[in-house]
């Protein structure tokens, strides 16, 4: 894990960027693949786990904040989790962006994709493509 203070416009945004592996081994000692990640699941743990973490660190004084922070984030904290780009291809390839075709949409790798979505969308705060359910590894 690692600890940011400031997002890209260097304005002050604390987050924490984190890998999941796409599998991992089995009891046996035999590797299982992960292709799916439950997005519920996945927000819910990260806000226990975090919130834990801290509560060992801080002591009995974190238990109101704790508390506070399960009432107003009943849907666990956010997280972030690389899209189906399949859609985004779909999306974009029906309705390019001026001063490109479908072909240039269809051309694009996965992480450019991402990248022209991201900004394209960073400041619409009612953007909601992205937290389904759950999201895909490719």
């Amino acid at each position: 894990m690692v600890l940011h203070t400031f997002g890209r416009d260097l304005k002050w945004n604390p987050h924490i960027h984190c890998l999941i592996s796409e599998g991992g081994y089995s009891d046996n000692g035999f590797w299982r693949n992960v292709n799916y990640f439950n997005y519920t699941y996945l927000r819910n743990a990260f806000r226990t786990a975090l919130l834990n973490e801290m509560e060992a660190e801080t002591g009995l004084s974190f238990k109101k904040v704790k508390a506070l922070c399960y009432k107003e984030q009943q849907e666990g904290f956010y997280v972030y989790a690389k899209p189906n780009t399949e859609k985004l291809h779909i999306k974009y390839m029906d309705n390019p962006p001026e001063g490109m075709t479908s072909e240039d949409i269809r051309r694009m790798s996965e992480d450019d994709l991402l990248d022209m979505d991201y900004f394209l969308n960073e400041d619409d705060p009612f953007n909601d493509d992205f937290g389904g359910e759950g999201f895909y590894i490719f």
